[in-house]
């Protein structure tokens, strides 16, 4: 392993914004990249930068923290439709600026080799510089609920529009929601951007296809990520490789004192992880771990809140921590509660550990659908949107008497990243090769 490349212009911009959930797959990449000698730079929120920098990766933030930490607290970010408004408002737009000012610094001129970018879409200078600079986009979606289709499921302020709906019916709801809310959304200020560097209007749909890479676009999910008998939708409007979850771990041990009361002999083992969204959540489930740690159904559980945890005091059986590797953590657990979020999710199916999740916003209501529909044929039951504490109970005590799912691909650690890792670097290196 050749240790990561300093001090020259890097050939590798990887380039994201949000969580840690929208932060981790890249930085798997960006590792890999770095971990075979390649001059990678990250991109990102300033408050990621010391996870970057750990992992031996250079970073550059187009996002302060003060930024990200007004986006993070503003009330309207988990609301299940009008969330993406904020996020795109107070954390997209003022990362705008910075990296159109970084990739214009950074690229090549013409006629050597292009800077090679790997970008959410949410990073939209990468995709609003692409036809003035010597560069090549990827663009790279963490959950199939980011590229837009009409198919079934659909949802709808976290509703799921009928399956027997029709599809033409799902197509009008997009443009109803593409001209009374995306495009006066951002269409006046990208088309601004585009003037500024001499180029024309992205394409429409902005969010369907405008924003994404006309060369290459990845899916960072397997191509299986759907129920039994079922696929991924057919209809997205452009082709998209599906490489399967990048599944970061940061490498390194777990805390001793958690390891060992984690690893001590005793009854089953739930982690709970409901997430910052203000949602009902964390009280359901803190109730459901309280019951099961005090011997409901004849067997106390060992409990893990990673987070801040339930407010009452704590079950002799419950622990709380504010992070620990789910690498670790899983494939110990029979069960596992958690938001939705795509990084969760993908942790638990590489563990092969019975998981529900509650969702509230983004791709989470899709992430759960999709989750149900792998585990029905283990006897697992389906949640309602809004399940009561008896519900989680219930599902705990069932999974533990379920038998285990199958594991579905390894996690990325320093020096070995997984088979979805290094097909991202395999389509980035065939792409050195291809026209913009």
């Amino acid at each position: 392993m050749k240790p990561p490349a300093t001090g020259r212009r890097p050939t590798h911009v990887v380039a994201t914004l949000g969580s840690a959930g929208d932060l981790h797959p890249f930085l798997a990449v960006a590792r890999a990249l770095a971990e075979q000698g390649h001059a990678v730079l990250f991109l990102g929120g300033e408050l990621h930068r010391e996870e970057v920098q750990a992992q031996g990766v250079p970073f550059e933030a187009v996002v302060d923290a003060a930024t990200m930490t007004r986006c993070a607290q503003h009330p309207g970010l988990w609301h299940p439709l009008g969330g993406f408004g904020v996020l795109w408002r107070h954390l997209a737009v003022p990362a705008i600026g910075p990296t159109v000012a970084a990739l214009q610094r950074l690229a090549p001129p013409a006629g050597e080799p292009p800077l090679q970018v790997l970008a959410s879409p949410l990073v939209a200078g990468a995709r609003l510089v692409l036809e003035s600079l010597n560069l090549r986009l990827t663009t790279a979606h963490t959950a199939p609920a980011g590229l837009r289709s009409a198919r079934h499921p659909f949802f709808l302020q976290g509703h799921a529009v009928p399956a027997w709906a029709p599809d033409a019916l799902r197509r009008l709801a997009w443009r109803w929601l593409d001209h009374h809310k995306l495009e006066p959304m951002a269409g006046a200020r990208l088309d601004g951007w585009r003037r500024q560097l001499g180029l024309p209007p992205l394409p429409r749909p902005l969010f369907a296809t405008g924003l994404m890479s006309p060369r290459q676009v990845l899916g960072l999910f397997p191509a299986d990520f759907a129920p039994p008998g079922q696929s991924l939708p057919d209809d997205w409007p452009m082709p998209v490789a599906c490489l399967g979850f990048p599944l970061y771990e940061a490498g390194g041990a777990p805390d001793p004192a958690l390891q060992a009361w984690w690893e001590a002999p005793g009854g089953p083992r739930l982690v709970c992880y409901p997430g910052s969204a203000a949602t009902a959540a964390p009280a359901v489930y803190a109730a459901a771990a309280h019951r099961l740690a005090q011997g409901e159904g004849g067997v106390t559980w060992r409990v893990l809140h990673l987070g801040p945890g339930p407010s009452r005091p704590l079950a002799p059986t419950e622990r709380q921590t504010a992070s620990a590797p789910l690498a670790w953590l899983l494939p110990q657990a029979q069960a596992f509660l958690h938001h939705g979020g795509i990084g969760a999710c993908a942790q638990g199916l590489a563990a092969g550990v019975p998981q529900w999740a509650w969702p509230q916003a983004y791709d989470q209501f899709d992430n759960a659908w999709r989750l149900q529909g792998l585990q029905a044929p283990l006897g697992l039951p389906r949640w309602p949107r809004r399940p009561t504490v008896t519900q989680v109970v219930a599902s705990c005590l069932r999974a533990a008497a379920a038998p285990r799912a199958p594991v579905r691909g390894g996690w990325s650690l320093p020096g070995r990243p997984n088979a979805a890792v290094q097909a991202v670097l395999h389509r980035l290196h065939a792409g050195r090769a291809l026209p913009g």
